[in-house]
C-alpha cells in the first residue's frame, strides 16, 4: 500500500452509499499542475468532525484549498484515486506554503492552474513519473529503480498516531488491533506482535 498526502483547489464533493449502505463522500481536487484526482472518504472519517468538518468545507468561500493527510493511492478502474485509511485527517485552507501558492494562482487567473512544466531532474540515474505513471509499475519492474516524485511534507504529527498498524503475519496487510493484550486482525485470532507501516 502507497500512502502520501495530496493538496488541491476542491472542484466537486458527491455524497453516496456503499453496496451495504454506508454513507460515503468523493471529493475532486486540483493541484498546482492542474491535474484531478478523486478522494474516497468512508463514515468513519466524515462523520468524525475532527476529521472532516463537513459544514466549513462546503461553506468556504471559493477557492477552497483541500488538503487531505495519509490517504492511500488506489487504481480501482483506468484511473487512480485516493482512499482514506485510519489515519486519514482532511484539513481547509491551512495556511502552508503549497495552499497559499494554490490560492495566490487561482486569483491571478484560472489558466495559472494548468499543467506546468516537469520538476527539473536532480539524479542522472532518476526518472521523474507521477503516482499514476509508478502504478503502473509491477514491482518487479521497479525494483533498483530511481524515480522522482513531486511531493512535500508539510507536518508530522506523532502523537496522533501518523503510521498504520498491521497484522504481523506474513504477507497480511490487515489493521491490527489491540485487545486483551493481544494483537488481534480479522484474519488472525491472536498475534504476539504487530507492525507500523
Amino acid at each position: 500500500m502507497i500512502c502520501t498526502d495530496y493538496i488541491g483547489t476542491l472542484e466537486e464533493i458527491v455524497e453516496g452509499m456503499t453496496a451495504t449502505r454506508d454513507p460515503f463522500m468523493r471529493l475532486t481536487l486540483r493541484d498546482n499542475r492542474g491535474n484531478s484526482i478523486r478522494c474516497r472518504l468512508w463514515k468513519e472519517i466524515i462523520q468524525a468532525a475532527d476529521r472532516f468538518d463537513r459544514y466549513s468545507i462546503e461553506n468556504a468561500p471559493r477557492p477552497a484549498i483541500i488538503a487531505v493527510a495519509s490517504v492511500k493511492i488506489t487504481k480501482p478502474f483506468e484511473w487512480i484515486q485516493l482512499g482514506a485509511t485510519a489515519a486519514t485527517y482532511v484539513y481547509l485552507n491551512q495556511e502552508i506554503p503549497d495552499s497559499v501558492a494554490l490560492r495566490n494562482r487561482s486569483h491571478a487567473s484560472p489558466s495559472s492552474l494548468l499543467p506546468t512544466a516537469p520538476i527539473p531532474i536532480v539524479s542522472s540515474s532518476a526518472e521523474i513519473k507521477n503516482i499514476n505513471e509508478l502504478l503502473q509499475f509491477d514491482r518487479q519492474t521497479a525494483t533498483g529503480r530511481s524515480f522522482i516524485c513531486d511531493a512535500a511534507i508539510s507536518d508530522i504529527t506523532a502523537e496522533e498516531g501518523w503510521f498504520k498498524t498491521e497484522c504481523a503475519v506474513e504477507a497480511c496487510t490487515l489493521t491490527a488491533y489491540l485487545r486483551d493484550g493481544f494483537w488481534t486482525c480479522p484474519a488472525h485470532w491472536r498475534t504476539t506482535a504487530c507492525r507500523h507501516v
